[in-house]
C-alpha cells in the first residue's frame, strides 16, 4: 500500500454516504448531505480521507474519519448514556439549533480554560465489513496521522463509539475506557461509548493516548503565513517546492524565512542560535534546524486560533 491522506471534501462523503451513515443512526441518513456541507467548513471539524495510491483511480479511498470539538454541556449529555449514535445527535443539534460544534471564539476560550472535548463522528473503512477494524497497515497509518493532527491542543476528554467487539478490544488496548455500554457487546444497532480524559491520562502517563493530553502554552505566536511556511518545511518541502506551493518567487520564500526568524527572535530571545540579521547563507541552515526541532516538540505552536 502507498497511503496518503488529505482533508475530506463533500464529494468524498457523498460518494460513500451509505457506508458512512452507520454511526449517525438510521434516522439521520437523509440529513447527512446538508449537515456535512456545513460542518466541513467549521473550524471545530477535523476530517481525513486516507487513500491507497496503488489502487485504481476512483477506488483509492480506504478510510474516512471526522472529528468535532463540542461543548462540555454537549459532552455531558452524551455521557448520560441515553443518547446512542452520538454523531446523529450532533447532526440534529447543528441543523436545528446551530450551537454545536464549537465556534472559533468558543474554541479559543475553552482551549485556554478547562480544555477541548472531541467526539469522533465517523471512522469507517470501506474495504472491511461495517463496524470492523481497518487492516493493520491502514490503522497504524491513521493513528499516526490522527496523533500528529491532534497533539498540541489542550484536551479535557475524547469520546467515540464502537460497533463491534473487535473494535472495542482494540480501543481498550489503546487506553480507552468504557463510558456506556448495554448488552454483552457492542453491535451495529447498539454502539458502546468510549472515552479518555485528562485525569485518566495522568494515571497512565506511559500510554500513547496519555501523550495527547500533554500541552504547553503557545510561546511564539506565529502568524498564519509563518505557520504555513514552517509546516511545509516540516513536511519536507524544499524552498523551491514551497515557492511552487505558495505561487511566489524563491526570493519571496527566502524573505519569509527571514521574517520568521526576526519574529521568533523578538518573542523568544535565545531560541535561535544566531543573529537574525545574518543572511540565509551558511548559518541560516542552522537557525532553520533549531527552529524546526523546537516545533516538532511543540505542536501547540500550530494550534493558534486567533487568525
Amino acid at each position: 500500500m502507498l497511503l496518503r491522506s488529505r482533508p475530506a471534501v463533500l464529494e468524498d462523503l457523498l460518494d460513500f454516504q451509505d457506508g458512512l451513515a452507520l454511526p449517525y443512526g438510521p434516522a439521520q441518513k437523509d440529513l447527512l448531505p446538508a449537515a456535512w456541507a456545513g460542518l466541513l467548513s467549521q473550524p471545530s471539524i477535523w476530517s481525513l480521507v486516507v487513500e491507497d495510491m496503488d489502487r485504481p483511480a476512483g477506488r483509492r479511498s480506504v478510510f474516512y474519519s471526522m472529528t468535532a470539538f463540542v461543548s462540555a454541556e454537549f459532552k455531558d449529555e452524551l455521557l448520560s448514556g441515553t443518547i446512542p449514535f452520538m454523531s446523529g445527535h450532533l447532526v440534529r443539534r447543528y441543523l436545528e439549533v446551530g450551537n454545536e460544534p464549537l465556534k472559533r471564539e468558543e474554541m479559543i476560550q475553552v482551549q485556554e480554560g478547562a480544555g477541548l472535548n472531541s467526539i469522533n463522528l465517523h471512522s469507517v473503512c470501506p474495504i472491511v465489513p461495517a463496524g470492523q477494524n481497518a487492516p493493520i497497515e491502514i490503522g497504524d497509518y491513521l493513528a499516526r496521522q490522527n496523533f500528529e493532527a491532534m497533539r498540541g491542543y489542550r484536551f479535557d476528554e475524547l469520546l467515540r463509539e464502537v460497533f463491534s467487539s473487535e473494535a472495542l478490544q482494540s480501543y481498550l488496548g489503546g487506553g480507552w475506557r468504557v463510558r456506556q455500554g448495554h448488552g454483552d457487546e457492542p453491535t451495529l444497532k447498539n454502539p458502546w461509548l468510549l472515552g479518555f480524559n485528562r485525569a485518566e491520562a495522568r494515571e497512565t502517563s506511559g500510554a500513547r493516548m496519555a501523550s495527547m493530553f500533554v500541552s504547553y502554552p503557545i510561546r511564539l505566536g506565529l502568524r498564519r503565513n509563518h505557520r504555513e511556511l514552517l509546516q511545509a518545511a516540516l513536511d519536507g518541502l524544499t524552498d523551491d517546492e514551497m515557492a511552487d506551493r505558495f505561487s511566489v518567487s524563491l526570493s519571496a520564500v527566502k524573505k519569509r524565512w527571514l521574517a520568521v526568524y526576526e519574529h521568533v527572535d523578538k518573542v523568544f530571545p535565545g531560541l535561535l542560535p544566531f543573529d537574525v540579521a545574518r543572511t540565509e547563507k551558511g548559518r541560516g541552515a542552522e537557525r532553520r534546524r533549531h527552529l524546526l526541532n523546537f516545533l516538532r516538540d511543540h505542536p501547540e505552536e500550530f494550534r493558534s486560533l486567533e487568525d
